[in-house]
């Protein structure tokens, strides 16, 4: 029994972890922005493609995860175009980017194949297995660390990716970028070019979300077209969730980045629990529908409970007069 709680734990803190990369990407767009970014399903598999590619041809792990991050905010410079330029509505912006990565991450897959001699070059495969442990999370598999190894890596990544944000959105343009997403037009009439707040911040957000796609298919040693199947909805969980674990309104800016990873772990291991007590993924699926309906709810119920505190204190206080 112990075992299993051990296995729940860690597995959800590697994957929590993991998917917070993905949570800080989605509330670039979701919460600063106010964007509906759905190329998230394609751009996630990519980078998990990309980086099983790049690794195979013996590129060294730390320039992989800069590679995939920059062809992340390639695509994310691809959504934003057609968003700004051709002004077409972000929603089905996001869809033709998704629609592009797809093949993109099976053509990756068939090069990988190809490059290991498996396959003929041009090939579109579905999934590939990472052969041989050339990855970043084999720098910390060494002596007692053993599967906390992965933990650590990725611990480390957040400590950065955290830092970093916090310290670009307390500049002039990281100022200016939440601006134009908290008030579009307010910020036009502050003579801001909104359309480069935009692409940058979706080039930013499709970059770390491409970097989780490579930590995770690193950490699962495989890519796999599918696995951007419902990251949209891991990422809206782990940041509603995160949000509701510490309850703010106006907090502050780095709470609400650490608040993801919270949410991402916290989300993490309900699935996880729900997986030990359910063998069916369609029972899973369920839970998880469910479970992001009760997360949805929980905004609507901490209000209620605030209003009703707020209105028996003010009870009190007439009562005393």
């Amino acid at each position: 029994m112990g075992q299993i709680i051990y296995n729940i734990f860690t597995n959800s803190l590697n994957l929590g972890l993991i998917y917070a990369v993905l949570g800080l990407g989605v509330f670039i767009s979701f919460r600063i922005l106010d964007i509906a970014d759905l190329g998230t399903e394609g751009v996630f598999p990519l980078g998990g493609a990309l980086t099983i590619l790049l690794l195979t041809l013996d590129v060294p792990p730390i320039f992989v995860l800069f590679i995939v991050t920059i062809a992340g905010a390639l695509m994310g410079l691809i959504t934003s175009l057609l968003h700004t330029k051709l002004k077409i509505p972000s929603l089905l912006a996001g869809i033709i980017t998704m629609v592009l990565c797809i093949p993109l991450a099976q053509l990756f897959n068939g090069l990988t194949t190809f490059s290991l001699g498996f396959d003929k070059p041009g090939g579109f495969v579905g999934s590939i297995t990472l052969i041989g442990q050339k990855q970043t999370f084999y720098a910390f598999l060494v002596g007692f660390l053993g599967e906390w190894g992965y933990i650590l890596t990725t611990f480390l990544a957040i400590i950065v990716i955290i830092g970093l944000l916090y310290w670009f959105f307390g500049t002039e343009i990281g100022i200016s970028l939440r601006a134009t997403g908290h008030n579009k037009i307010m910020a036009q009439a502050q003579s801001l070019n909104t359309d480069r707040r935009v692409i940058l911040g979706l080039m930013l957000s499709n970059g770390l979300v491409a970097l989780s796609g490579s930590l995770f298919s690193q950490f699962m040693r495989t890519s796999n077209s599918t696995f951007g199947q419902g990251t949209i909805v891991i990422a809206l969980a782990s940041i509603l969730l995160g949000e509701a674990i510490f309850f703010f309104k106006n907090q502050h800016f780095a709470l609400k980045l650490t608040s993801v990873f919270a949410g991402a772990f916290a989300y993490q291991l309900v699935i996880n629990i729900a997986m030990r007590i359910l063998n069916n993924n369609g029972y899973l699926k369920i839970v998880q529908a469910i479970l992001f309906v009760l997360i949805l709810c929980i905004p609507l119920v901490q209000k209620k409970l605030f209003n009703r505190r707020l209105k028996n204190t003010n009870k009190g206080v007439e009562s005393h007069a």
